[in-house]
């Protein structure tokens, strides 16, 4: 069995993934001294490689890319880096353990097609509730002393922590606002809604007055929020941040609320989500209501329009 997609999977492969530019500001959030000297020109997605033959549970990277750093040569030419990007809104004491299973299997999968198996590094983008205090080392996560773990295979997590992130630092660091904007969202996506909507309308008022790239933004953002939050309707959550815009005088992006039917969009978003589960036949309306936290009626009215489909 795979594991399913939570809604801060599919945000974060939204914005940093293929198709997008913005997986740059990752590196600019990172410490680490090669993070400079990475050549984002040559950026290159790699597919992940998924580990589950013979286990109870399957998975695969969130994201992965090729990348050239300056100044690193073998024999003359340049060295290609594979960077191999975790995301996590909640501590996971086996984060570790996963990862080298999952750059052991791409080192596998070069030597089967007869490539030379470049340096990986696993970097973890990292949002929960609180801070991470896990140890960083693997050896550390084993409970090794230092002499103990001499000869066994070992590494630090690279690890960005957007909870210990001040949104000074994030605006100083990142240069697309928009990037901004979503990394604020995750940053506090588990805040109450009235804090986070907060966050989200200062992040976007910096946004310049570009209406396309605004209302993407905007929108996918409050999908988003509308999947980790299914305890609030749309037509609520909307309203609670038409309240704050206006008192900011975000005029942009009230002009944007009022005239794109955002609301329906993310009715219809989870809609989806309800017909996908449905179409699996895994769980019934009740089941389904219950998971997300909305009306069993409506769930109901949605299997009927499904099963007349087939």
């Amino acid at each position: 069995m795979t594991t399913t997609p939570t809604p801060h999977d599919s945000f974060f492969k939204d914005v940093f993934g293929p198709g997008k530019s913005h997986l740059p500001a990752l590196f600019s959030l990172l410490d680490a001294p090669f993070a400079s000297r990475v050549d984002l020109a040559s950026l290159t997605y790699l597919s992940g490689e998924t580990i589950g033959e013979g286990l109870s549970t399957s998975f695969r990277s969130d994201l992965v890319a090729s990348l050239l750093v300056a100044d690193a040569t073998v024999d003359g030419s340049p060295l290609e880096f594979v960077f191999l990007f975790e995301h996590k809104s909640s501590s996971s004491k086996d984060i570790h353990i996963k990862l080298t299973c999952l750059v052991t299997a791409l080192w596998a999968r070069f030597l089967r097609e007869g490539k030379t198996p470049p340096p990986i590094l696993p970097i973890l983008l990292y949002h929960g509730e609180r801070p991470w205090t896990l140890p960083t080392r693997l050896s550390e996560v084993l409970g090794l002393r230092p002499e103990l773990a001499t000869g066994m295979p070992d590494y630090e997590l690279l690890l960005i922590d957007l909870s210990r992130l001040d949104d000074s630092e994030l605006r100083h660091r990142v240069s697309a606002p928009e990037v901004r904007a979503q990394l604020a969202t995750m940053k506090y996506i588990h805040a109450p809604l009235p804090t986070l909507l907060e966050a989200v309308g200062d992040f976007l008022g910096e946004i310049p007055n570009d209406r396309d790239i605004l209302l993407h933004t905007m929108t996918t953002i409050l999908d988003y929020i509308s999947h980790v939050h299914p305890e609030v309707a749309p037509a609520e959550m909307l309203t609670l941040f038409t309240a704050i815009t206006q008192e900011k005088k975000m005029t942009t992006v009230l002009d944007l609320l009022k005239e794109q039917g955002i609301e329906e969009g993310i009715e219809k978003g989870r809609q989806e989500d309800i017909e996908k589960l449905l179409s699996k036949g895994i769980l019934s309306p009740g089941e389904i209501a219950s998971a997300l936290e909305v009306d069993l009626v409506w769930v109901e009215e949605i299997a009927r329009k499904v099963g007349k489909k087939k």
